[in-house]
């Protein structure tokens, strides 16, 4: 990102400026007036998500959907294999004998009155709102983590839902 680039371009004796914490976190609390949580991660978005994961009340019915290139760019596959609710896939790896295929192609048996916290690529969110919204999912009950910044140079979200107007052109 920018931001980091122009990090990387200071020198010794140049002053920051730091603030706390932006933005805001999935409402977890949310949750328990939908039949299920379903959280999607691409690529590194498998942090929050795991995160999210791990908060969610043990009673709630969830499933999550980890995705990456390849396996060498997948997380947590350790920690979380063999969890029945987790689902781990590479779009292509001749090394890698689990699920093939980007996330949207393991979202069968989705039902419309779920909840879902996604994080990832852009087109990978874009692509996962698209499904999701043809499978009946109402957008308002989908939450995307959107690292983005406004005109203004503030945080947008991260997590936003996908009716949001703020993040309109991303979603086509």
């Amino acid at each position: 990102s920018d931001s980091c680039a122009e990090l990387f371009r200071r020198v010794p004796g140049d002053r920051l400026r730091l603030s706390s914490p932006q933005g805001s976190a999935f409402p977890l609390h949310e949750s328990s007036g939908h039949s299920a949580t379903v959280l999607i991660a691409g690529g590194t978005g498998a942090v929050p998500i795991r995160s999210a994961l791990r908060s969610l009340d043990p009673n709630v019915n969830r499933r999550a959907i980890f995705g990456a290139r390849s396996s060498r760019d997948l997380l947590y596959v350790g920690e979380l294999s063999g969890v029945d609710h987790v689902t781990f896939t590479v779009d292509e790896d001749s090394q890698w004998s689990g699920k093939l295929g980007q996330v949207t192609a393991h979202l069968d048996g989705i039902a419309p009155d779920v909840l879902v916290f996604a994080c990832g690529p852009d087109p990978m969110m874009v692509e996962v709102h698209r499904d999701l919204t043809k499978r009946g999912v109402r957008p308002e009950s989908i939450y995307l983590s959107v690292q983005a910044l406004d005109d203004a140079g503030r945080v947008l979200g991260p997590v936003l839902r996908s009716r949001d107007p703020r993040i309109a052109a991303l979603l086509g």
